[in-house]
């Protein structure tokens, strides 16, 4: 097959890593300027690669849809003047091998109703199910030559907490669709600060243990983006300002990720991970983002 290496490489970059169970729950609250933005519920749960599929052999029937990670945020404070939103998007595993992933979305966008539900499979180009969006009347059509370089953006997350559980880099690049917009994400491993970190203290951890620091560098490219064709107007000045803070204002969005690695109860299979600081770089400044209290 013509793409047959690049999508067994890209499939390989996804799921390497920590080979074992991996678990993130967590409340994240993101700040500027001492002003709260937006907070995010993260959680997580990717299972032991090495474990036996719940499937029979010579079964034919498909397992049921398997939600490793799921995302719920919301605007907040000053950053709702132009954008309130709220949306639940989750990765959710489609078979028992690992080759088809979805990508889902339900929120609203200042009261309108969105969602979207997109499959990814090794073998063919993203399939849009479900798309209703409040700025765009159509999806942007996948096209044949996103074949093997395209993937559900939550995928580099996954990748993500895989690489920093197995200590491993991070590094990677390639191309995320969420239905609206095709993008370019690149991982790149950053310094990790000195000596390990201890935990907030949220989590059930053996007392008197740290965790060990892991710093990943998540880019979201402005160049080469793609979106969907949608009705717009002209944004007030104070949207405008404050359009800096959203992921998808003009520009990159440069992110920095650290991760602890925290020791448990639970058996050797396991980790638990903790966002111990998530930085978002725009022209206004940083957003911090950190446990909610």
């Amino acid at each position: 097959m013509k793409h047959g290496g690049t999508l067994l490489a890209l499939l390989l970059w996804t799921q390497s890593g920590w080979a074992g169970q991996v678990e993130l729950e967590q409340l994240v609250e993101f700040k500027w300027r001492g002003l709260t933005v937006a907070t995010m519920n993260f959680a997580v749960s990717i299972p032991d690669e090495e474990e036996p599929s719940g499937l029979d052999d010579g079964d034919d029937a498909l397992p049921e849809p398997d939600v490793l990670i799921e995302l719920v945020g919301q605007t907040k404070g000053p950053l709702r003047w132009f954008e309130d939103y709220q949306a639940t998007v989750r990765y959710v595993q489609m078979d028992a091998q690992g080759l088809a992933n979805a990508f889902t979305l339900t929120g609203t966008d200042n009261g309108d109703a969105e969602r979207r539900h997109i499959v990814f499979d090794a073998n063919h180009i993203p399939e849009v199910q479900v798309f209703d969006d409040s700025t765009a009347s159509n999806a942007l059509a996948p096209q044949d030559d996103w074949l093997g370089n395209t993937i559900n953006p939550l995928g580099v997350f996954k990748k993500m907490l895989l690489a920093a559980a197995g200590q491993e880099s991070c590094e990677g690049d390639v191309w995320g669709y969420d239905g609206k917009r095709r993008y370019r994400l690149t991982l790149r491993d950053a310094a990790a600060a000195q000596g390990p970190l201890h935990s907030s203290g949220a989590l059930d951890t053996l007392p008197n243990e740290t965790g060990d620091a892991y710093v990943c560098e998540l880019t979201m490219h402005d160049q080469g983006r793609q979106s969907a064709s949608g009705q717009t107007a002209k944004p007030s000045f104070m949207a405008s300002r404050f359009a800096a803070l959203w992921p998808f204002g003009g520009g990159d969005r440069r992110m920095t990720f650290v991760i602890n690695v925290l020791p448990i109860v639970r058996s050797d299979g396991f980790i638990r991970l903790e966002l111990a600081d998530v930085r978002i770089h725009t022209k206004l400044g940083v957003i911090v983002g950190s446990s909610s209290r």
